[in-house]
């Protein structure tokens, strides 16, 4: 389970400001892409894999994904979409029913880390983007637009 002051900078962090771009369209963007990392994972025990998408936080490699992409991995590796740097990657933490997980990437340093937004500044109505490996293809993160209901 993570501490309750950690999710809440998570939440926070995961508050991304960026341009609008249309539905579907790859980001194909450093600015955009900078701090995304694909994670795959080996489900062994099931013998299948999962994909999904995370957000460098540190730049000593703690990421934020999804719960569901990493539970029941028997091994996570997360690539850095902008340097298709390949990490291995371990659980530190987690929270099943915020489906959240935070992941410690191997031997990593110096890495760029998302640009976080201020939640002080969100409101109903406002105009989001969100970034991710949509269907788990990865590669450059799929970019799909919104509003704040």
């Amino acid at each position: 389970m993570i501490r309750t002051p950690l999710l809440v900078a998570l939440a926070a962090a995961l508050l991304l400001v960026s341009p609008a771009l249309g539905a579907g369209h790859k980001a194909n963007s450093p600015a955009l892409d900078a701090g995304i990392v694909d994670i795959n994972t080996n489900l062994g025990y099931q013998g299948s894999s999962a994909a999904g998408t995370g957000l460098i936080v540190t730049s000593s490699g703690e990421v934020v994904t999804n719960n569901h992409v990493v539970r029941g991995a028997t091994t996570i590796r997360a690539v850095d979409v902008t340097t298709n740097r390949t990490y291995a990657a371990t659980v530190i933490g987690y929270d099943v029913a915020q489906d959240v997980a935070v992941l410690q990437l191997a031997n990593a340093s110096h890495l760029q880390t998302i640009r976080a937004g201020n939640s002080a500044k969100v409101r109903r109505g406002l105009k989001v983007t969100a970034l991710g490996n949509a269907g788990g293809v990865g590669g450059a993160p799929e970019a799909a637009t919104g509003r704040i209901v």
